[in-house]
């Protein structure tokens, strides 16, 4: 575009950009107007419809036969039983669980003496002084299993594992 001078003191190029601006304002404010003018009144709410009637209730169906029963659901639980403590040595105590077979799972847990549930050195532990902590099961037959209780099962004084419970599931054959 050319500099040059009209004879008002405008160059052309000014005046072609302010040209383009207010065509571009126009536009811009006959948009606006247009699109606020063009929104008519709200019409009236039409009426609610009738509702149809409630079919009847359909008869329950018979009760289905018993499951099996879950994970949850052990086959033999001792409750929490405190372990005797004969003070010598280990000390042992007997739970019979009466389930016929030696094919078990047996989930084993314990309680401190400040009645807090564990696993601590679970299996039996053999610490750096040489001390022997824990418990486990063992000896099991067909009808009972035994908690062992480690000679050196002691925390500030007291056994770790005052009480325990076991949770026994019998294994199905293979």
């Amino acid at each position: 575009m050319s500099k040059a001078k009209t004879d008002s003191g405008v160059t052309t190029t000014i005046f072609v950009v302010g040209l383009i601006a207010a065509i571009l304002a126009s536009t811009a404010i006959s948009v606006a107007v247009t699109t606020q003018l063009a929104k008519g009144p709200q019409g009236e709410q039409g009426l609610t419809g009738s509702t149809g009637a409630t079919g009847s209730t359909g008869s329950q169906g018979p009760q289905g036969a018993q499951g099996l029963p879950g994970i949850l659901t052990p086959d033999f639980d001792s409750g929490w039983v405190t372990i005797p403590d004969t003070g010598s040595g280990a000390d042992i105590l007997q739970i019979d669980h009466n389930l016929g077979t030696k094919d078990i799972f047996v989930y084993m847990i314990g309680k401190d003496q400040w009645g807090f549930t564990h696993q601590g050195s679970y299996g039996g532990y053999l610490d750096s002084a040489g001390r022997d902590t824990g418990a486990h099961w063992a000896a099991l037959t067909e009808n009972m299993t035994q908690v062992w209780r480690n000679h050196d099962d002691q925390v500030w004084g007291s056994p770790r594992w005052v009480d325990v419970r076991l949770l026994i599931w019998k294994l199905p054959e293979p």
